[in-house]
């Protein structure tokens, strides 16, 4: 492998240098290359490129030896934090649940109580229960999507005669033609989405995590490692979540944000390697474990959401080094299209 493609040689070179083995990388992977690109967020900060492929983008990433996992905390929660997973983890925390609308509140919203170093010490060891064990692991330089693919779900012609002799689905199209709906979803069957065209079709068809493992390599990619994975996510940050060890509300997807209070729309930003990565909490990524298992990554499919969570507890799932939640769901097996996705990667040899 060439050196030059490890993170501390990679940022050492100059640009003209880069620029040049940008072009070789897209050229031997025959993708095209879109632009060079300077990525930096949270203090992670690339020099490198974007490339187009069969109506995908991919930027490269260099390789590196890093710490992954979580054990400890950097900074230490700040008050905002602890008083959120306070009140998500301990349900006898000095008052009746019919009095919590009683507690004083901050001008952000929060109650006014006193988080001790007792509750403050279970909530590290549930955060230690939940993450992966501090390690250092060799990556190496690859090639990765940069949104997330979902599963499941492919187009289909609206004049699919199961689509064009469905009367339930052509009254769904009629609406969302007229303007009347925006889409509509029919639960493991079909998905209709309006556009400036037409409606757009998209069929339901089941498929299982070794299916579709198989589906992405035969398309020349693989599925990242759970190392890997932790790596393009937060770049060997040693923060609980990549924006420090206290949470930061701008992470929080905007369906999300409507369900606990009003919020403008808070679009999604490439994080520091360039990836949209780790932003929502439904979405779980397929990755395989040391062993060569299946597992997710990215999210729990909400289900601490959906338990009612705060948002610090709610994205938890998010953090690169999440891994677990309170119980374990046994072997990853079938795909659930709407919560299960993949994202490739083409490792650099």
């Amino acid at each position: 492998m060439d050196e030059r493609l490890l993170r501390p040689n990679w940022t050492a070179l100059k640009q003209a240098e880069r620029e040049a083995l940008l072009r070789q990388i897209g050229e031997r992977h025959q993708m095209q290359l879109e632009e060079f690109a300077h990525f930096s967020r949270w203090g992670l900060s690339l020099d490198t490129a974007v490339y187009s492929y069969e109506g995908s983008e991919f930027v490269f990433i260099p390789g590196d030896t890093v710490t992954l996992g979580w054990d400890e905390f950097v900074q230490g929660m700040d008050q905002h934090t602890a008083v959120a997973f306070a009140l998500d983890l301990d349900e006898d925390f000095g008052w009746e649940e019919d009095d919590e609308e009683e507690l004083d509140e901050d001008e952000d919203g929060y109650p006014n109580i006193e988080v001790g170093e007792e509750m403050r010490s279970e909530i590290h060891k549930f955060l230690r229960s939940c993450m992966t064990e501090v390690r250092q692991a060799k990556i190496g330089p690859m090639l990765v999507e940069r949104w997330m693919q979902e599963t499941c779900y492919y187009p289909a012609a609206l004049e699919d005669p199961e689509i064009a002799g469905n009367p339930e689905y052509q009254a769904k199209i009629a609406q969302i033609e007229k303007g009347e709906l925006n889409g509509c979803t029919i639960h493991q069957e079909v998905r209709f989405t309006r556009t400036k065209q037409r409606c757009k079709v998209d069929r339901y068809q089941g498929v299982n995590a070794k299916e579709q493992r198989a589906l992405v390599e035969q398309q020349g990619f693989c599925l990242p490692t759970v190392d890997e994975w932790e790596y393009i996510c937060g770049g060997g940050c040693r923060t609980l979540y990549v924006c420090g060890d206290s949470f930061d509300l701008s992470l929080v997807p905007e369906h999300y944000m409507q369900a606990h209070r009003e919020a403008d729309e808070l679009p999604h930003q490439p994080n520091g390697f360039g990836l949209y990565i780790g932003y929502d909490p439904y979405q779980r990524e397929l990755a395989l474990d040391s062993a060569g298992g299946f597992v997710f990554k990215g999210g729990d499919g909400g289900c601490f959401v959906c338990g009612g969570s705060s948002c610090e507890l709610g994205m938890l799932p998010s953090c690169a080094p999440y891994f677990k939640g309170l119980e374990e769901d046994g072997p990853v097996d079938e795909l659930h299209g709407d919560y299960d996705f993949v994202r490739r990667i083409l490792r650099i040899e």
